[in-house]
C-alpha cells in the first residue's frame, strides 16, 4: 500500500493522474476541469477547515485518526452507514478584537466532512470512537472471520 502525504511537494515524484503517470499535477487538473474557474473552484475552498487524517489496520481492526485541533467534541458527529464512515463537524472561529493586528492568518475554520468506504468484513456494531488531545481516533473491528489464522502444516485431516 502506497503512503500519501499531504504535504509532499517533492518536484521529483510524479503525480498519478487517472492511469496516466504525469510530471505536472495542476496541468492534469487545469484540463480535467478546463481553464475557465479553475482559480475560482479552489479559492472558494482555500480558507474551509479539512482534518487531516490517517487510516492504519492492524490485525484486529482499522484505525481512522483525525487531527481536530481546536474542535470541541460535542461539535463532532461520527456515523456508520453502507460501510461509509463519515466524520462530520465545525471548527468555531476564534472571536478576534479589533484591536488585535494579525501579521499571519493561517489558521482555517468552519464545517467539515471525511467519509470513508470500509473494507468488508467490519463489525459495524463494534465500532467505538474516543477523543483526546485534539485527536479523534475511530476503531472499526473486523469481523473474527476475517482474522487471519494460522494453519498448521503437516495435520492430521479430521475425518468424517
Amino acid at each position: 500500500m502506497a503512503l500519501a502525504r499531504r504535504n509532499d511537494r517533492s518536484p521529483s515524484v510524479p503525480a498519478l493522474f487517472g492511469n496516466v503517470l504525469l510530471a505536472d499535477p495542476f496541468k492534469a487538473m487545469e484540463e480535467f476541469f478546463g481553464r475557465e474557474g479553475l482559480g475560482d473552484r479552489f479559492a472558494k475552498h482555500a480558507d474551509a477547515f479539512v482534518p487531516s487524517v490517517e487510516v492504519t489496520e492492524t490485525t484486529e481492526s482499522y484505525l481512522v485518526k483525525a487531527d481536530l485541533p481546536g474542535v470541541r467534541m460535542e461539535d463532532v458527529k461520527v456515523t456508520l452507514a453502507a460501510n461509509v464512515l463519515r466524520i462530520e463537524g465545525h471548527r468555531q472561529e476564534e472571536r478576534r478584537e479589533e484591536k488585535h493586528r494579525f501579521h499571519v492568518a493561517e489558521r482555517s475554520y468552519g464545517a467539515f466532512t471525511r467519509s470513508f468506504a470500509l473494507p468488508e468484513g467490519t463489525d459495524a456494531d463494534a465500532v467505538v470512537a474516543d477523543m483526546k488531545d485534539g485527536v479523534l481516533t475511530v476503531t472499526i473491528p473486523k469481523r473474527p472471520e476475517e482474522k487471519p489464522r494460522h494453519i498448521p502444516i503437516g495435520g492430521s485431516a479430521v475425518k468424517s
